[in-house]
C-alpha cells in the first residue's frame, strides 16, 4: 500500500513540472484578458522624469477616451474597458534592474504593455513582458539594436513592436535632412546681406571658400551630444556625411570642429560650452534625450554664442524650456513629432487642443514619448480587428501592412517585416517584393546613380538591418513621406509669444513641384526630371521630400547674430 501511495504522490509531482501552470508552488495562467471585461495596460517608463510624466499623460488620454466609447475596445461583441497600470522604471535617474523588478511586479496583471524610454534599460525590463508573452509596444527607445533582436531571435522577440521613435539611421537621415536645409538657407542669407555690404560683426564667422564645387563655403559644425547608446550611431553618421550633405548641389562644405559627448543628466555644461565656442561655429548639431537638453539650451542662450542649435534635444520640445532660458531657445531647432499649428493628420489638432488643456498638460507640449496614446489606439485597433487578444494573432495583424494606422503625427504607422534575405550572418535586407510593398513608386523610376540618370534597380545593400545594416529593421516603423518623417521645428515669435514652429519638410527646394508625390514624379515627369530631383536630395528611396504640412512656417534665420545687420 506504501508503494502505490509513492507512486501516486511521485507521478503528481511529476505533472506538476511539466504542466503549465500546475507547479507545486502555484504556477500562474495567463487568461486573455487577465480580468473579463478590462483590457489591462502597463505603462513603463521614468515617471519622476518628464519623459516619463507625458508616457502617461499620453496613455490617459486614449484611456479616457476609449472608455467614453460605447464599445470601449469591444471583443465579439463585449465592451472592454482600458485600466492602465503607470510602472516607474527609473530608467533616466536609477539603473536598469529597477526596471525588471518594476515590471516583474505587474506583468502578471497586464494583458499589453507600453512604453519605454532608456535603450540601457528597456533592453533588460522587455524580457519580462517577452517572457509572459506579452505585446510591448516601445514609445521612446530609439535604438535599432533592439529592433534586431526580432530578426535574430523572433520566437522570444515577436511581441515588440515600435510605435516612436523611428530608429536612429532614420533619426540621423532627418536631421542631416533639416541641417542641410537650415545651413543652405544661412549662407543664402548671411552672403546677400554681404552683398548688400553689410560685414560680419567677428571675421571668423566670415564663410572661406567662394561658393564652387572646387572651392565651396564652409560652415562650420560643432557635435554635441549624450555619452549613450542611442546616440553613438547617430554621432557617426554625422562624422561621415555632414561634410558632403550640401556640396553637390549647393557648392557649401560643412567642416565637424569637433566632437563632444556628455552624461544626459550633466548639470553643467561650462566647460565643454567654452571649448565649442573657441571654435567659432555657425551650427550646434546637437543629440539630446535627457534632463541635459535644457542645461544646452540655457548654456547656449546664456554665452550669446552666435550658433543655429539643430537636432534633437528632447526637452526643448517643452513650451517650458521658453521660461526657462528666458526666451533664450528662440530661432533653436529641433526634430520633434508636433508643432505649433502645424496638422499632419485631421487627428493632430484635436490632440494636441486636448493635451494641452488643464486636464491634462495645462498648456505644455507633448513630448514624443506622448505617442503612448498612438499606440494604445494602434493596439485597441489590432484587437477589435482581430477578436482577440491572443498574440500569435494581434502579431500577424499588425504585421500586415494592409493595417497600417494614421496617428496623430503620421499619415500611416506600418511596420517593416521579417527580412526576406540573409546577406551574411547577422546582416539581413529586404528582398524586392518587400521593398516595393513600402515604395511601390520605386520600380520604374528614373534615378541619378552618382555618375547618369538610370532607371531604378534593386539592390539588396540599400535595404538592409543588422549590425553593420541600415535601418529596416522588423517590427520598426517605416520611413519616409507617407508614414513616418517627424517634424522639423524653430522656436519662433509668434505676436509676443514663443512658440514651436514647424518648417521642415518644406517646398523651399522647388517650389514649383511643391506637395507632389513620388507616385506622381513617377508617373507624369519626365525620366530627366526625377533624376535630377534625386540629384538633388529632393527624391530619395523614401519618397519626394519637397512638400510640408499644413500650418508650417519660414525658416527664420537670425543674421544678426553674426552681422552688422538690423535685427527684429
Amino acid at each position: 500500500m506504501k508503494r502505490i501511495i509513492f507512486l501516486i504522490i511521485g507521478t503528481l509531482l511529476v505533472l506538476g513540472l511539466v504542466l503549465p501552470g500546475c507547479g507545486g508552488g502555484g504556477g500562474f495562467v495567463r487568461t486573455r484578458p487577465i480580468v473579463a471585461g478590462e483590457i489591462n495596460i502597463a505603462v513603463t517608463g521614468p515617471m519622476g522624469d518628464v519623459q516619463g510624466i507625458h508616457h502617461m499623460l499620453g496613455a490617459t488620454m486614449a484611456e479616457d477616451e476609449i472608455n467614453l466609447l460605447p464599445g470601449k475596445i469591444t471583443i465579439n461583441g463585449t465592451p472592454h474597458t482600458v485600466v492602465l497600470h503607470q510602472v516607474q522604471t527609473n530608467e533616466i535617474q536609477g539603473q536598469p534592474s529597477e526596471g525588471v523588478l518594476a515590471l516583474r511586479a505587474v506583468i502578471e496583471d497586464v494583458d499589453l504593455v507600453v512604453g519605454g524610454f532608456r535603450t540601457e534599460s528597456v533592453s533588460a525590463y522587455r524580457l519580462e513582458a517577452m517572457d509572459d508573452q506579452v505585446i510591448f509596444m516601445n514609445c521612446g527607445a530609439a535604438t535599432k539594436a533592439l529592433q534586431e533582436s526580432v530578426i535574430s531571435n523572433y520566437a522570444t522577440y515577436k511581441y515588440w513592436f515600435k510605435a516612436t521613435p523611428y530608429n536612429e539611421v532614420f533619426l540621423v537621415t532627418s536631421m542631416l535632412k533639416m541641417t542641410a536645409g537650415a545651413v543652405a538657407t544661412l549662407v543664402g542669407t548671411l552672403k546677400t546681406y554681404q552683398g548688400g555690404g553689410y560685414t560680419f560683426d567677428d571675421p571668423a564667422y566670415n564663410f572661406t571658400g567662394n561658393g564652387t564645387q572646387e572651392n565651396p563655403y564652409v560652415v562650420k559644425v560643432a557635435i554635441f551630444g549624450e555619452a549613450l547608446s542611442w546616440a553613438a550611431g547617430i554621432v557617426a553618421v554625422a562624422q561621415a556625411r555632414l561634410p558632403g550633405a550640401l556640396n553637390l548641389t549647393k557648392n557649401i562644405t560643412m567642416q565637424i570642429v569637433g566632437t563632444w559627448l556628455v552624461s544626459d543628466k550633466a548639470p553643467s555644461l561650462t566647460t565643454e560650452m567654452a571649448q565649442i565656442a573657441a571654435t567659432k561655429p555657425h551650427v550646434i548639431f546637437t543629440i539630446f534625450s535627457g534632463p541635459v537638453g535644457k542645461v544646452y539650451s540655457k548654456a547656449r542662450a546664456d554665452s550669446a554664442l552666435p550658433a543655429l542649435s539643430i537636432g534633437i534635444n528632447v526637452e526643448a520640445q517643452l513650451q517650458s524650456l521658453v521660461t526657462y532660458t528666458a526666451d533664450g531657445c528662440l530661432y533653436d531647432m529641433i526634430l520633434d513629432t508636433w508643432g505649433y499649428g502645424v496638422a499632419q493628420t485631421n487627428l493632430t489638432t484635436p490632440f494636441l487642443t486636448k493635451f494641452m488643456s488643464p486636464t491634462y498638460s495645462n498648456g505644455e507640449y507633448p513630448l514624443y514619448t506622448a505617442a503612448t496614446y498612438d499606440a494604445i489606439y494602434a493596439l485597441r485597433a489590432a484587437i477589435q480587428g482581430t477578436n482577440s487578444l491572443e498574440p500569435d494573432v494581434m502579431i500577424a495583424w499588425l504585421e500586415d501592412k494592409a493595417n497600417a494606422q494614421m496617428g496623430t503625427g503620421t499619415p500611416a504607422t506600418a511596420y517593416y517585416p521579417m527580412p526576406a534575405t540573409t546577406l551574411s550572418p547577422g546582416l539581413w535586407a529586404l528582398n524586392s517584393t518587400q521593398v516595393l510593398a513600402f515604395y511601390p513608386w520605386l520600380d520604374g523610376l528614373t534615378i541619378w546613380n552618382g555618375t547618369a540618370a538610370v532607371n531604378w534597380t534593386y539592390n539588396p545593400a540599400l535595404w538592409t538591418s543588422g549590425l553593420a545594416g541600415s535601418g529596416y529593421v522588423a517590427h520598426d516603423t517605416a520611413y519616409g513621406p507617407g508614414y513616418q518623417t517627424g517634424i522639423g521645428n524653430q522656436w519662433q515669435n509668434i505676436t509676443g509669444t514663443l512658440r514651436k514652429v514647424g518648417w521642415w519638410p518644406n517646398s523651399a527646394g522647388s517650389p514649383g513641384l511643391a506637395n507632389l508625390t513620388a507616385q506622381y514624379i513617377r508617373t507624369n515627369l519626365n525620366g530627366a526630371t526625377s533624376a535630377a530631383l534625386w540629384q538633388a536630395g529632393l527624391l530619395d528611396q523614401h519618397g519626394f521630400w519637397n512638400f510640408e504640412y499644413a500650418g508650417e512656417r519660414p525658416l527664420v534665420i537670425p543674421h544678426w547674430w553674426w552681422m552688422n545687420t538690423p535685427g527684429p
